[in-house]
C-alpha cells in the first residue's frame, strides 16, 4: 500500500473523528423551562341543600419546571392561603386555616431536584433532593369542622364521584395489565413506575433498600388554636415555634478515614481497595438515612374569655430526635427541661373543652359516615423492604416538673422551662373573680 493511500486513509479518519466528535456538554444550559402562575383562586363548598359550608382562597400560586442536562428542577410557591368556615354553626371562629402575615415571604416555598445523570459534575451521590419552607400557619381546631368535612367527603355526591374515579382507575389498571406486552400505554406506565421505584429504592441481596432523598423541611411560627367551643372565646394555643427536619450525608469524616486507611495500607491488594470503595459508597447511603427532627421554642398557653391575658401551661421547651435507619435502627432524643404549670381555672377549661369542642357534631352534613363506605381496598403488590433487625431507643430528659396553683394563679410571661423551675412555689395565686395581676396575693402553693 502506497504512502499516499495511507495518508488519504489517515486524513479520512481524522475528518470522521472531528465530524462525529461529541460536543462538550454544557451542564448549566437550560434545555426546557415551563412556568404556570395563578394570581388568585377561590372556591366555595355547598351542601346538597345549597347551604355554604366552607370557603377557600389561594393567592399567587406558582409552579415551574426546568430541565437541565444533569437534573430536573421543580419549584412550587404559594403566597397566601385561607380556609374559612361559612356554615351556620361557625360561632366565634370562622377561620380554619390562615397565615400570620407578620412574617414576610410566601406561605409555602418548595423545590424538588431529580438528578438524572450520574456523570454530571454536580451529581451529589443521591438521586433526589427535596426542600420545603412553611411560614406562619395558624390552624383553628374544632371537632365540628372535622365532622362537617368527613360528612361532606364520605357522604353524598362527593362520595359517589370518588367511587366512580376509583372504579375508573381500577378498570384502567386492569386494562393495562390485560393488554399485550408491546402496548405503548403499558410500556409508558411500567417505565414511569420503574423510574419512581429506582429513585427511592435500590435492590439489595435481602430485598429492597430504602434510599431516602436529601430532605430539608423548615416550619416557622406554627400555631394551633383549640377553642373551648364554637360559641366560647376562651382557647388554648400551642405555639410550636420552629420545626426542622433534615438528613445529612456524613461522608466527609468517612472519606478522611478511608484516606488514612489507604495511606497505612498502600501495599495491600486491589481487591481490598475495591472493598474499601464499596464501603465508602455504602457510607454515603447510610449517611442519608440519618434523619434529624428538631423542635424549638414550644409553649402552650390559655386565654380566658373577654381577655387577652395569657397563662402559660408549658414553658418554652425544645427537643431533638436523631434516627439512623439501617439494619440496626437507632433513635436518640433529648428534651430540655419541661415545666407544666396548671391552675384550677385551666383544669375547668380543659374539662369544658372535652365537653364542648370535642363534643360538637356536624350541623350541615350530619349524615352518618364511615370510612368503610368506600368498600374494601384492593390488594396491592408491594416489594419487600429490608426492615431493621434491631431497634435501639435512647431518650434523655433534662427534667420534668409540674406545679398546681389555686384559682387563676400562674405565669403571664413566656419564660423557659428552666426559669419556671427555679420559680416553683413563688408565683402569686389569684382569687376566684379577679385575673388581673393587681388582684393577686403572694400566697404560694
Amino acid at each position: 500500500m502506497s504512502p499516499y493511500t495511507l495518508k488519504a486513509i489517515h486524513n479520512q479518519i481524522k475528518w470522521l473523528i472531528h465530524h462525529y466528535r461529541r460536543p462538550v456538554l454544557d451542564w448549566a444550559r437550560q434545555k426546557l423551562a415551563v412556568a404556570l402562575s395563578v394570581r388568585s383562586v377561590a372556591a366555595v363548598l355547598l351542601t346538597d341543600t345549597l347551604q355554604p359550608l366552607c370557603c377557600a382562597s389561594v393567592q399567587r400560586a406558582m409552579v415551574s419546571v426546568a430541565v437541565y442536562p444533569g437534573h430536573i428542577l421543580l419549584r412550587c410557591s404559594l403566597l397566601d392561603v385561607r380556609v374559612e368556615d361559612v356554615s351556620a354553626g361557625r360561632g366565634h371562629y370562622a377561620s380554619v386555616l390562615a397565615i400570620d402575615r407578620r412574617d414576610a415571604g410566601p406561605f409555602i416555598d418548595a423545590a424538588v431536584t431529580v438528578f438524572t445523570r450520574t456523570a454530571a459534575p454536580e451529581y451529589p451521590q443521591y438521586r433526589v433532593r427535596a426542600e420545603l419552607n412553611v411560614r406562619a400557619p395558624v390552624v383553628v381546631f374544632r371537632w365540628r369542622v372535622v365532622e362537617e368535612a368527613m360528612g361532606y367527603v364520605l357522604c353524598g355526591p362527593a362520595r359517589e364521584a370518588m367511587a366512580i374515579l376509583r372504579q375508573a382507575a381500577h378498570a384502567k389498571k386492569t386494562q393495562l395489565r390485560s393488554e399485550a406486552s408491546n402496548s405503548l400505554m403499558k410500556e409508558v406506565y411500567s417505565s414511569a413506575l420503574q423510574f419512581g421505584k429506582e429513585l427511592l429504592q435500590e435492590e439489595g441481596p435481602n430485598g429492597g433498600f430504602l434510599e431516602l432523598p436529601q430532605l430539608r423541611v423548615h416550619v416557622t411560627n406554627f400555631r394551633i388554636v383549640v377553642p373551648q367551643s364554637s360559641e366560647e372565646e376562651a382557647a388554648a394555643t400551642f405555639e410550636l415555634g420552629q420545626i426542622d427536619v433534615w438528613n445529612e450525608a456524613a461522608e466527609e469524616k468517612e472519606e478522611e478515614k478511608e484516606k488514612e486507611t489507604e495511606k497505612e495500607k498502600e501495599e495491600e491488594k486491589e481487591k481490598e481497595t475495591e472493598e474499601e470503595t464499596e464501603k465508602q459508597k455504602e457510607t454515603v447511603k447510610e449517611g442519608l438515612n440519618r434523619v434529624h427532627f428538631q423542635l424549638s421554642n414550644l409553649c402552650v398557653f390559655t386565654t380566658p374569655a373577654h381577655s387577652q391575658a395569657r397563662q402559660y401551661l408549658v414553658g418554652n421547651a425544645s427537643g431533638e430526635v436523631t434516627a439512623v435507619l439501617g439494619d440496626t435502627c437507632t433513635v436518640r432524643g433529648a428534651v430540655s427541661k419541661l415545666f407544666v404549670a396548671i391552675n384550677e381555672q385551666q383544669l375547668d377549661f380543659l374539662a369544658q373543652t372535652v365537653r364542648g369542642n370535642l363534643g360538637e357534631r356536624a350541623v350541615c352534613c350530619d349524615a352518618p359516615w364511615s370510612v368503610a363506605a368506600f368498600g374494601p381496598q384492593a390488594k396491592r403488590e408491594r416489594r419487600a423492604l429490608r426492615l431493621p433487625r434491631r431497634v435501639c431507643v435512647d431518650v434523655a430528659f433534662d427534667g420534668i416538673c409540674a406545679e398546681f396553683l389555686l384559682a387563676d394563679g400562674g405565669y403571664n410571661a413566656m419564660v423557659s422551662g428552666a426559669a419556671m423551675y427555679r420559680q416553683v412555689g413563688s408565683q402569686a395565686v389569684g382569687v376566684e373573680r379577679g385575673i388581673h395581676p393587681s388582684c393577686r396575693s403572694p400566697t404560694p402553693t
